[in-house]
């Protein structure tokens, strides 16, 4: 039997330091989504630090609307509610900042290297798809909250070429548990930097991962599309691209895909 989410088991892998930021642990056995159920709690007056897991979701989601599926007992299906003092300047540098922590989690774990990290929300190995971000947000009073929705694949019994799973890129069963209260642990560490500057605390570990750099990509927007290299990201976390004309664009949002072809090198 797959190893059942507890929160005292995941409480004790929180650092004594950053405890006071959690305050508290839902776990629901089914829930249609982890994101949706703190959205309604957020408008409810829920604080700050409180998490949401599920063992399974009946309708969990990605951005765009996509479904996250999400096998009973089997992965993380975590959502958190922060709040800022004052609004963000856009949520996709938030994601990026999410993504990094996620990874520095991974790291701790004991993934040595190999994490690739995806604009504006996915968390890759080898070319392939880890973990998930979905951020979205409520303004109440003064604050500006935000669920920050974390999925991420430790086993599934199926395999698939376009994602992986931690098990099977540590070649050993996947402790929830303790996984969980490394990554809870290290949101509660990290977010407040974010919160005092931006993404300037996590770039430079976000570029050194950075899946797309010198890639030929397709950028969906809602009424175009475009195809060109991405160049990286700007400190703002906007995708820096270049349109076949030759043309630097400045991307905030965007449905990103690889071409294809062979990677093309461009000096930094």
């Amino acid at each position: 039997m797959n190893e059942l989410l507890d929160a005292k088991k995941i409480e004790s892998f929180i650092e004594p330091a950053f405890f006071s930021r959690l305050k508290k642990i839902e776990i629901f056995d089914s829930i249609d989504s982890t994101n949706s159920y703190l959205m309604q709690q957020a408008k409810k007056g829920a604080v700050s630090g409180t998490i949401c897991l599920a063992e399974t979701q009946t309708a969990g989601r990605g951005r765009q609307g996509k479904q996250w599926i999400s096998p009973h007992a089997q992965n993380v299906y975590c959502s958190l509610l922060w709040n800022f003092p004052h609004a963000q300047k856009n949520l996709s540098s938030l994601s990026l900042a999410v993504a990094v922590i996620v990874a520095r989690a991974l790291k701790k774990y004991g993934v040595a290297a190999g994490i690739q990290l995806k604009w504006p929300n996915d968390i890759l190995f080898s070319s392939r798809k880890l973990a998930g971000i979905l951020l979205e947000n409520v303004t109440r009073d003064h604050h500006h909250a935000v669920v920050i929705g974390i999925g991420v694949n430790l086993f599934f019994p199926e395999k698939d070429s376009s994602w992986i799973d931690l098990h099977e890129m540590i070649g050993q069963p996947v402790q929830r548990n303790h996984f969980i209260g490394i990554l809870l642990n290290q949101l509660l560490s990290d977010l407040p930097a974010f919160e005092m500057s931006d993404l300037l605390s996590f770039i430079d570990e976000w570029r050194a991962c950075d899946f797309l750099y010198q890639k030929k990509i397709n950028v969906q927007m809602p009424m175009e599309n475009f195809s060109g290299i991405a160049l990286g990201i700007r400190e703002d976390g906007a995708l820096i691209f270049e349109n076949q004309q030759g043309e630097k664009i400045f991307l905030e949002y965007g449905e990103v895909s690889v071409t294809p072809t062979t990677t093309l090198h461009i000096p930094k």
